[in-house]
């Protein structure tokens, strides 16, 4: 009776090793675990007794880069089976801060088919892009608000008091956040079920393939450490 390898068993379970989606799957990942961790710390930052509106402001910032990091997440996942891990990656990565540029090529992925993000998200996205993410500083905090009339700025209805200094304001988008967190997560999880796993022998490939991804992509410290050095 032919001996049957425990690796050629396996082989059989797991599906064909594919480098380029292994690579979209893992860089996806990194963009939808980034939003979570700036979620994260936004629901911890939302627990302080420090409720200036400069704060709020950088809560503000962290929601908005959440919201980033979640689209360019679906943008790589969302990519073509003929379009590389590095035209996938550019294609999220070059459009920097602009939210309804990213919006927009969701979309365009998704041409022909149900719109993956529901209608008051977009628009919400669509306010939040007009604000921008130069508001990480008390001097910018403070010259938004010398730039509302005294009642706008009591009312609660000026351009900056209406939005980032208001703290229902932020609960909303906190809420749309999650959305998008749970939406980002179902499109990978869809797209890359077949690219779970790989065989200890795909190793090797697969991490040569990552450098030279990294290197195209201009990602810092790609290159491999030394085989003796052990863990850094």
């Amino acid at each position: 009776m032919t001996e049957v390898r425990p690796e050629e068993i396996l082989r059989r379970i797991v599906p064909p090793f594919d480098a380029d989606a292994q690579i979209k799957r893992a860089m996806s990942s990194c963009f939808y675990q980034d939003g979570v961790d700036l979620l994260e710390l936004v629901l911890q930052g939302d627990r302080s007794t420090r409720a200036h509106r400069s704060y709020q402001a950088k809560l503000f910032v962290n929601l908005r880069m959440a919201i980033e990091c979640f689209l360019k997440s679906m943008i790589i996942s969302l990519s073509d089976q003929s379009e590389t891990p590095e035209q996938a990656y550019n294609c999220a990565k070059k459009s920097g801060h602009d939210l309804v540029t990213l919006l927009n090529k969701v979309r365009d992925r998704t041409k022909g088919k149900t719109p993956l993000i529901r209608k008051s998200t977009k628009l919400l996205v669509r306010d939040l892009d007009r604000l921008g993410v130069g508001l990480r500083y008390k001097a910018d905090v403070t010259a938004a608000l010398l730039a509302e009339s005294f009642y706008e700025s009591v009312s609660m209805t000026g351009q900056f008091s209406s939005t980032v200094g208001s703290i229902d304001w932020l609960r909303k988008v906190l809420e749309h956040s999650r959305y998008l967190s749970e939406k980002t997560l179902k499109i990978h999880s869809s797209r890359f079920s077949r690219h779970k796993a790989m065989l200890g022998t795909d190793r090797g490939p697969y991490e040569n393939r990552l450098i030279a991804f990294m290197k195209a992509t201009k990602i810092r410290w790609a290159k491999r450490r030394p085989p003796d050095q052990g863990p850094v």
